[in-house]
């Protein structure tokens, strides 16, 4: 509260300043103006001084005080250039956590991922946003995670690719621990669709092959088919579409599902979704589900997707419930409906029985 009501006051006062600033060099090349009139006039009239003069010194005299306006906003954009500079410079110096192993481990094609007793708290902070988090998850097994905004999800599968380490506990890929492996040969083994989708500006084609250079126009198109992209993007040129930064000439569900498609083109023994069914529609989403448990090489994958929708996960093998960064239950869909009242409060938030019970034939419900 302190450090805000002083930035609040500070950037009251600069721009009071710089507000004030216009006006006043305005009043005074005004001002200038006018008394260079008054007392030209007078030599005009008395003939001590031609007009030509009056004109030249009345230009000369505003490009100059036009000047000194220019070099007074020097002083508002030098101190903000001064600490964006050494905000920099704080981050350039910032070194490595996470290394690579001095003798780092060959990772053979992985078989089972297993999470024990995981602790994790962010620096600085004495509160831990991940407490005691244990669950194993193997090859052709999905595994869903869903809780409350805030409640950890995103920073749990972070601990995969090991974009953080944990403070406490292990994270273990075929029962050694991924910090025993090196990062590059870790990231050849996982795909990872982060939270925030986005896309490179080019081609659709281009950024496919970010998920894998290798990849010939048959596996695209089969990318494209399972993450349900192909359709609108046959509409709009193809493969060689044209792709603004950021994918801003698609709408979010869109980008997504573009997202979608990068990450499953690359062959990966664990793929994580972090929450990137969130903008399709229920048929879409559903579809793209089916599509991801009928492709053969994703199929024998470990699947983790963390989604808000019970809809998106209550096909998976596992569901993992968070709740301030605890596990509050571990199950089916069937079982935690039955056994977990914080996963009954998230269905009946979400869902209204009789509704799903006509469109799903009683499935969520069951």
């Amino acid at each position: 509260k302190k450090a805000n009501i002083n930035l609040t006051q500070n950037a009251i006062n600069a721009y009071v300043i710089t507000s004030l600033m216009s006006p006043a060099m305005t009043f005074i090349i005004s001002a200038s103006n006018i008394a260079i009139v008054w007392f030209g006039a007078h030599l005009i009239a008395g003939s001590l001084m031609p007009v030509g003069n009056l004109l030249s010194f009345i230009t000369y005299a505003t490009q100059m005080l036009f000047s000194f306006m220019q070099l007074s906003m020097i002083f508002v954009v030098v101190p903000r250039a001064q600490a964006s500079a050494q905000r920099i410079q704080q981050v350039l110096d910032i070194k490595d956590t996470i290394n690579d192993p001095i003798k780092p481990k060959k990772l053979d094609p992985i078989d089972d991922l297993k999470f024990s007793h995981v602790d994790f708290t962010f620096s600085g902070s004495s509160k831990k946003v991940l407490d005691d988090i244990n669950f194993e998850i193997h090859k052709g097994q999905t595994l869903a995670i869903i809780g409350g905004t805030g409640s950890g999800k995103s920073s749990l599968i972070n601990f995969v690719p090991r974009l953080f380490d944990v403070a406490g506990g292990k994270v273990l890929i075929n029962g050694d621990d991924v910090s025993d492996f090196s990062q590059s040969d870790l990231h050849k083994h996982i795909s990872f669709t982060s939270q925030k989708s986005f896309l490179f500006e080019g081609t659709v084609r281009g950024n496919l092959k970010y998920g894998n250079s290798q990849a010939s126009e048959q596996d695209m198109n089969r990318a494209l088919e399972i993450a349900q992209a192909n359709s609108f993007i046959q509409e709009q040129g193809g493969l060689d579409a044209p792709v603004e930064q950021g994918g801003n000439n698609f709408s979010g569900g869109q980008i997504q599902r573009l997202s979608i498609a990068r990450a499953v083109i690359k062959r990966a023994d664990i793929y994580i979704f972090d929450d990137t069914f969130s903008a399709l529609d229920f048929k879409t989403d559903a579809n793209l589900r089916q599509a991801l448990s009928e492709d053969k090489k994703i199929k024998n994958a470990i699947k983790i997707i963390v989604a808000q929708r019970v809809s998106t996960v209550a096909d998976a093998d596992q569901i993992l419930v968070l709740e301030d960064g605890k596990i509050s239950g571990l199950g089916t869909h069937q079982e935690l409906l039955k056994n977990n009242s914080i996963y009954k409060e998230i269905v009946d938030s979400q869902l209204h029985k009789n509704d799903i019970l006509a469109k799903s034939g009683g499935k969520i419900y069951a």
